[in-house]
């Protein structure tokens, strides 16, 4: 089974990258399952951070219709959509380590294609979780605090 999806996953990043050789800054690809059978897979690809988000965010909109499952790929795992966020908490924290890093750098980081979450996950789904579990560090602007839309904002990862 593992030998299978390494097979899938080379030849979804092999059209990936292909996909990026002929103008696609970002490609995003999902799979759409029907009980246990593969029904399609859906890329979308685009120049722009701002469509890629889009994108993924409509396909979240999909999967909550219940008719389908869906899946796709961060980094080099399948992932299966559900309400839990902590696989992006993960891949943050793999992402940006303990640096203290601008909120800017992490909003561009889930908007791209390396990550099957939307930018209307990170913040008040993950950030603030995070935060009250202790789990990162945030400096904001003085006076500040949540996660507004505003810049300033700098989180560490623990």
């Amino acid at each position: 089974m593992a030998e299978e999806s390494d097979r899938k996953l080379y030849l979804h990043n092999l059209f990936k990258k292909q996909l990026k050789v002929f103008g696609a800054r970002y490609v995003v690809f999902f799979e759409l399952w029907k009980g246990n059978r593969h029904e399609y897979t859906i890329y979308f690809a685009t120049g722009h951070d701002k469509g890629c988000d889009l994108m993924k965010q409509a396909i979240w909109q999909a999967e909550s219709s219940g008719s389908y499952r869906l899946s796709g790929f961060a980094g080099k795992q399948r992932t299966l959509f559900d309400a839990s966020t902590e696989p992006l908490a993960e891949q943050l924290r793999e992402r940006f380590g303990d640096k203290l890093t601008p909120i800017e750098d992490i909003d561009a980081f889930v908007m791209s294609d390396e990550t099957i979450y939307h930018k209307s996950h990170l913040r008040q789904k993950t950030l603030q979780r995070l935060e009250k579990e202790g789990r990162i560090s945030v400096n904001r602007p003085q006076g500040g605090r949540g996660f507004p839309q505003d810049k300033g904002i700098k989180v560490r990862f623990h």
